[in-house]
């Protein structure tokens, strides 16, 4: 005779076996389930990367073409602006004061010499102590005016304030105070009104990269100035100032217009522009 044990182990038995048998297929259509959201998921995101992968290449066409447009426009410009200045300097000669070498100023060079300006000399001024700023500006300032590197000049020299890129060996028609990095008032003041005292023509220029614009000083000392000088418009500007159209150019705080009108002036202008203000 079955004792009810057996029974009870039979019931257990099937009621276990029918547990496993739920389990497993539960979890067999779980991984069905699973398996499809990543199949899902994946088209998604294989869909995903052929539309950016065909935007990128729309892009990049774009940017090409634009590069393209740009690098004639260049062209265009750069004979354009060689025409206009062809031989308007020529027999001026022009010396470049540039306080630090924070930035760049051979491309102005070549510029000034393309209109067949001769580049007389190129100094760059570095800081000194305070108490040095007036003495280094009037000997900054009397070296130009004779035309010849005194011996305190060549002092400021030998104790590296001053770097001679092109050394002074005559007078320049015109003096060109090249500007940029950190502003110091009080050198940049003090050379401006030691280089006026020696009635040679100036000008203040900067790159328009120049965050920390100088110009608003050098329009205050009563100088023309150009705060994009790295631009065709900002050399056109600058050539038409040493040509005498005074004026403050650019596209900062302390231009008054974006470019010089002309880069020819008549003799009545002229006497017009040396009249008292």
């Amino acid at each position: 005779m079955i004792s009810i044990k057996y029974y009870i182990i039979l019931i257990m038995t099937i009621f276990l076996s029918i547990g496993i048998g739920i389990f497993v297929g539960f979890n067999m259509n779980n991984g069905n389930i699973i398996d499809d959201s990543q199949a899902a998921l994946a088209d998604q995101i294989q869909s995903e990367f052929s539309r950016l992968r065909e935007e990128n290449t729309s892009l990049l066409d774009e940017l090409s073409q634009l590069t393209r447009e740009r690098n004639t426009y260049e062209t265009i410009n750069k004979i354009m602006y060689q025409e206009l200045t062809k031989e308007k300097l020529v027999g001026t000669s022009i010396a470049i004061v540039q306080i630090g070498d924070a930035y760049d100023y051979q491309d102005m060079k070549g510029a000034l010499e393309t209109t067949g300006a001769e580049i007389a000399s190129w100094q760059i001024i570095y800081d000194a102590d305070k108490d040095l700023y007036k003495d280094m500006a009037q000997q900054i300032a009397l070296a130009l005016q004779q035309g010849i590197e005194v011996d305190n000049y060549r002092q400021l020299l030998d104790n590296g304030y001053i770097k001679s890129i092109i050394p002074i060996k005559s007078v320049p028609d015109f003096i060109i105070l090249a500007v940029g990095g950190p502003p110091n008032q009080r050198l940049e003041s003090e050379l401006t009104r030691a280089i006026k005292a020696t009635d040679i023509p100036l000008a203040a220029v900067e790159q328009e990269l120049v965050s920390n614009s100088h110009m608003q000083l050098y329009k205050k000392e009563g100088i023309s100035t150009i705060d994009n000088i790295d631009s065709s418009i900002g050399k056109l500007s600058l050539i038409a100032v040493i040509r005498g159209v005074d004026g403050h150019y650019g596209v900062k705080s302390a231009a008054e217009a974006i470019m010089a009108n002309s880069l020819e002036i008549s003799a009545q202008e002229v006497e017009s522009n040396d009249e008292p203000r």
